[in-house]
């Protein structure tokens, strides 16, 4: 049996629920993305290009105009050096074959984007005139491994002798085809650098976006014909899952390492289910099975087994009428990282009762006071609430001397 649809259809059908389900196989072909428009938020990192600081495996050098600033960065998943060039038009000297020597390499030419950025560059070319520059879609082969990286520069600020500059995939790998009954958008993005575009999730460590080393998926998931792109909480965009629901059915995930094509196989994963003790929470969530919004629920949620993180974590409730939250991005408790096991309950306790936390530090001249609250799994939650969706006043404090008399007060402030 075959079934039509705009990219390569498997012949085999796998019978789901009562209903006959295709493997799919997607191809895909290179898609320029906007420098200053990344879906995935982790794919997004700072470089650091220093001045007077040449590495040491550099043994020839070309011939340049301006400021040098040397970068080292892992592309194609190696450490590789990075000249900037900063002339009035910068240039980008990349040490494609790792052999330290810049002075072969063809460089690329900066585009400026006609804003302003101050910093070095204003320093540069006046401050009358300051602007700052992007590499929009460089393809850098890499010459070992054999790895092609999509990336574009962007100056993002300096401090000193230290320029910070943004990191952006600069493509991305797209299709389209008929997937559950919709034609519907696929892409999938070399988030991690590394050439490659099969790094699927794995729950990261720490929640520094050097820690994240997944690759992208977007997919039509509603079916509407467009991308959601533009935000992680509309269940559009995902680090690389092993498997994802698509119109209520679900699809193993296989991307060939080039990014050529992507598979999806029917499947049927295991279940387990998430108690989180409170009918308050609501959670988004990265997975092997892709991404999760779970809205508040009295006896938790069936979920497919697998290995989670917890990305935003609010607690919502009702008084008289008057809607309350309080939120805990990337928290720092038990939902930070955790594993749901098939046909078992995993239980995380998160919300009230919470508890305040104040920390202290400084000297006889000084001292600075911290606040947390802390709810009871451990997680930390931003010292202020919303009502009605807008944010109230930040906690104050008073304090006292050991015989009650006031010394001090004032409020805590926001970031």
């Amino acid at each position: 049996m075959n079934r039509t649809v705009l990219a390569l259809a498997a012949l085999s059908l796998t019978a789901l629920g009562g209903q006959a389900l295709a493997q799919v196989v997607v191809p895909l072909e290179r898609t320029p993305v906007g420098v200053t428009r990344t879906a995935a938020f982790w794919a997004t990192k700072y470089v650091d290009f220093r001045a007077g600081n040449t590495p040491a495996q550099v043994t020839k050098f070309p011939k340049i105009s301006g400021a040098a600033y040397y970068a080292t960065t892992d592309l194609g998943g190696r450490s590789t050096i990075m000249l900037l060039d900063l002339a009035t038009t910068p240039k980008l000297y990349v040490d494609r074959d790792r052999d330290g020597d810049l002075a072969e390499e063809e460089p690329f030419t900066a585009k400026g984007t006609g804003g302003s950025s101050g910093g070095i560059m204003g320093a540069l070319v006046g401050s009358s005139s300051r602007r700052g520059f992007n590499f929009p879609a460089l393809a850098i082969d890499l010459k070992d491994p054999d790895a092609t990286c999509e990336i574009s520069l962007q100056d993002a600020g300096s401090s000193g002798p230290v320029l910070y500059v943004l990191m952006r995939p600069a493509a991305v790998r797209a299709g389209r085809a008929e997937i559950g009954g919709k034609m519907r958008q696929v892409q999938v993005m070399d988030a991690t650098f590394d050439g490659r575009y099969d790094d699927t999730f794995a729950p990261a460590g720490s929640t520094s976006a050097s820690s994240m080393k997944w690759d992208a998926l977007f997919i039509d998931a509603n079916g509407d014909g467009r991308l959601m792109s533009a935000s992680i909480t509309a269940g559009e965009v995902m680090p690389l899952p092993q498997m994802v629901s698509i119109g209520g059915s679900w699809y193993g995930v296989k991307v060939a390492p080039d990014g050529s094509s992507i598979t999806l196989t029917p499947t049927q994963p295991p279940m387990g289910r998430l108690d989180v003790g409170s009918d308050q929470a609501e959670l988004n969530m990265f997975s092997d099975s892709g991404f999760h919004h779970l809205a508040k629920s009295a006896d938790g949620w069936q979920l497919p087994a697998g290995r989670y993180q917890t990305t935003d974590l609010r607690l919502v409730d009702s008084v008289n009428g008057t809607l309350w939250s309080m939120s805990a991005s990337w928290p720092t408790g038990p939902l930070r990282s955790f594993s749901v096991t098939k046909d078992e309950t995993t239980t995380v306790r998160v919300g009230p009762p919470l508890a305040s936390e104040l920390s202290f530090a400084g000297n006889a001249v000084m001292q600075s006071i911290g606040f947390e609250l802390k709810g009871s799994g451990g997680e930390s939650y931003s010292a202020g609430a919303e009502r009605r969706g807008v944010m109230q006043p930040a906690p104050a404090f008073v304090i006292l001397d050991e015989d009650g008399k006031k010394l001090a007060s004032g409020s805590f402030q926001y970031g």
